[in-house]
């Protein structure tokens, strides 16, 4: 099965959470990856050197910490688990440290959907509570 990528731009400048309209099922973990372009006012912030720290704040409360690499020109992270354990609304913290040691944060949210077959946490990783 292919690896399906849900992509976005992120911009430091942004103060809210930007709404992605992404709808990804229960436990889609190794098969669908997160692929963002950062930006500070519209100005591209890639570094092929920086590898952002990433969090997701679950529906219940509990978050997934991890970091994304670098992938020509944008960042990408590819679902390991416990990120999509959880049905409901899930906000993503983009962390970015630049070389000058600045530290940005930006945010977007998608929404977990329930596996109605049934899912099955086996190989989910384990996940930081707060």
């Amino acid at each position: 099965m292919p690896i399906i990528q849900y992509t976005a731009q992120l911009d430091f400048t942004d103060n809210g959470t930007f709404e992605t309209g992404w709808r990804i099922k229960q436990g889609d973990y190794g098969e669908s990856e997160i692929i963002l372009r950062v930006v500070n006012n519209g100005v591209d912030m890639y570094d092929a050197d920086i590898t952002p720290e990433i969090v997701f704040r679950r529906a219940d409360g509990s978050s997934v910490i991890s970091t994304m690499t670098p992938n020509d020109g944008t960042y990408k992270y590819t679902f390991v688990g416990n990120e999509l354990a959880v049905p409901g609304p899930t906000l993503v913290d983009v962390k970015y440290t630049d070389s000058e040691s600045r530290i940005s944060t930006a945010s977007c949210r998608f929404t977990v959907i329930e596996d109605a077959i049934g899912y099955d946490p086996t190989g989910a990783h384990t996940y930081d509570n707060p």
